[in-house]
């Protein structure tokens, strides 16, 4: 019993060093893998509600595309590496912001746990789970909000940047 609470507290130890080290990023990096295990079970959840059954070349298409969303996060890491120490007054439109932490990865990844929210609820929808009509709207509407002003997290309009057009994700 000792042991185990020796452990409790070295977790909870390490992950507190973390998230205090990381503050909004170790959020939502814990969200995102959140999301991407419970959308992955909720999907295949989903198939076999539906009587489709469980099928290993989907289940790793999934796993495959969820490898992928941090791949995207790495990159946008490797974004904000450079404007913190490449470029780290950008001029957009004659406005200067100073750049001094990660703008590009937070939204990014803000934006993928919003995908990943409205992928569960369409999940849980086929599961037959009633779900609130608002739930997936209002949820729809912050991932449309986050796309359209990429200053939503951060230290508001001094970490204000440009919105550029982006290929559109699709929901999995």
């Amino acid at each position: 019993m000792e042991r185990a609470k020796t452990i409790a507290a070295a977790v909870c130890g390490a992950l507190g060093a973390v998230f205090g080290r990381l503050g909004i990023m170790g959020v939502l990096a814990a969200v995102l893998l959140a999301g991407n295990m419970l959308d992955w079970f909720t999907g295949q959840s989903a198939s076999v509600a539906e009587g489709k059954g469980l099928s290993s070349e989907v289940g790793k298409a999934g796993i495959r595309k969820k490898v992928g969303y941090w791949a995207e996060v790495a990159l946008c890491l490797c974004v904000d590496a450079l404007l913190i120490y490449a470029v780290p007054a950008l001029e957009v439109s004659g406005v200067v912001f100073d750049i001094t932490a990660p703008i590009v990865a937070p939204v990014v990844m803000l934006w993928l746990c919003l995908n990943e929210a409205l992928s569960i609820i369409e999940n849980l929808g086929r599961m037959g789970v009633p779900v609130p009509a608002w739930l997936a709207k209002f949820i729809a509407e912050l991932k449309t909000a986050t796309d359209a002003r990429p200053s939503i997290i951060g230290n508001g309009a001094d970490n204000a940047a440009a919105h550029a057009e982006a290929p559109e994700h699709k929901n999995n």
